[in-house]
């Protein structure tokens, strides 16, 4: 897996830094919308040629469960205390995330007049963040838990839309820094929510657990997607001058309602049983000593 996760984060850099030069250099031409579909185009073929490779991977030794695949052995897992707690702390979180991520580079783009280049930047600097920090996120779950490792990238992806708040907008390092953040503590999350996910669950019902808690998310997703492009349309016009080069718009009322709305989800995760986990507080304390990686 850390294998894996290093060549897609890798991959990851490179396809973003060529999308942005692409796109930058296709503005300069004023030919925008042909580089946007040339992009495309290279999507559309990525994608094909993953499935005709996908065709090609083995599986062996699969099996069909017995008796038929329906919504009851879908949502089977539901049955499970634990499990929905961890579902419910999933569904609050995407919500609380759809409200503000799809209006992070709107707010670049349109308010701090970056191009494409820069913005490609942030994605590479998330994907190495990631790459140099996900073994040592993996050692802390194994030697701590999963639940004290979560709560503190919890706490860590909290802090980065405050940077897209405060910061000025001739100002470009506050930014990089909260990409950096985000994908140290999003590495960190991701891992441990996908390990949460399996270890409290049978053996048997894991992949359906997998399967049921992305059915649950989708239609939270949807409708928080719904309600952000609503409001950012309905805060269109507003604007608090603060100083010369600071203000608060549309896309930072979504950036602190972001916020507010992922503060309730600590008390979800709290709920989350993981017995064998230390507290949050250790994972800290042996981190900062040097002693957890």
């Amino acid at each position: 897996m850390g294998v894996r996760g290093r060549m897609t984060e890798s991959v990851s850099i490179v396809s973003a830094l060529a999308a942005g030069a692409i796109i930058d250099y296709f503005r300069a031409q004023a030919m925008e919308r042909h580089g946007f579909a040339l992009l495309q185009f290279i999507a559309a073929a990525a994608g094909v040629c993953s499935f005709l490779l996908l065709r090609r991977q083995p599986d062996p030794g699969h099996r069909a469960p017995p008796g038929k695949v329906g919504s009851r052995s879908l949502f089977g897992p539901l049955a499970d205390r634990r499990f929905r707690w961890l579902v419910a702390f999933n569904v609050c979180w995407l919500a609380g995330l759809n409200i503000c991520t799809p209006f992070l580079t709107a707010h670049l783009i349109k308010n701090m007049h970056w191009d494409f280049r820069h913005l490609s930047w942030l994605a590479v600097l998330a994907s190495v963040a990631a790459i140099l920090v996900n073994p040592i996120w993996g050692r802390l779950a194994d030697r701590h838990g999963h639940k004290p490792v979560l709560k503190v990238c919890w706490l860590g992806l909290l802090t980065v839309p405050v940077f897209y708040v405060v910061c000025p907008l001739n100002l470009h390092w506050p930014i990089y820094v909260a990409n950096v953040a985000n994908g140290i503590f999003l590495s960190g999350f991701s891992l441990t929510m996908f390990s949460l996910s399996l270890k409290g669950l049978p053996a048997e019902a894991r992949t359906m657990g997998a399967a049921a808690l992305s059915a649950v998310a989708g239609p939270a997703t949807f409708l928080s997607l719904l309600a952000s492009g609503a409001l950012a349309q309905h805060l269109a016009g507003f604007q608090l001058k603060i100083a010369t080069t600071m203000s608060i718009g549309n896309y930072q009322i979504l950036f602190l309602l972001f916020i507010l709305l992922r503060v309730p989800t600590l008390a979800l995760l709290y709920r989350i049983h993981e017995p064998s986990a230390h507290r949050a507080r250790h994972l800290l304390k042996t981190a900062l000593s040097f002693g957890g990686a």
